[in-house]
């Protein structure tokens, strides 16, 4: 239930919205979601990520603050991509 702090966030047009299961769903196979590969792991339980998942999300998410507004997140981009993102191995999937 919206309280008077939320009401009206969901329309906001400055909120971005990212979707981790363009991440991990329908990349390597049709209908399924993947929790690892062959050199990663992206969920370390049931429901949160590893680093090398969180690494991932944060990506996505810095992707669209740069496509949104234009904006670099000057001093908070992972050090280090997981191998898997730099290589464009697991590319966000299409639309």
């Amino acid at each position: 239930m919206p309280t008077s702090t939320t009401a009206g966030i969901a329309d906001d047009p400055r909120l971005i919205r990212v979707y981790p299961e363009k991440l991990f769903c329908n990349t390597r196979m049709a209908g399924r979601c993947i929790a690892h590969d062959e050199d990663h792991v992206f969920y370390r339980d049931d429901d949160h990520l590893s680093e090398t998942g969180a690494g991932m999300l944060v990506e996505q998410i810095f992707a669209e603050i740069q496509r949104t507004w234009g904006l670099k997140a000057a001093g908070l981009q992972p050090s280090r991509p997981p191998a898997s993102v730099a290589s464009g191995e697991l590319a966000p999937a299409a639309g």
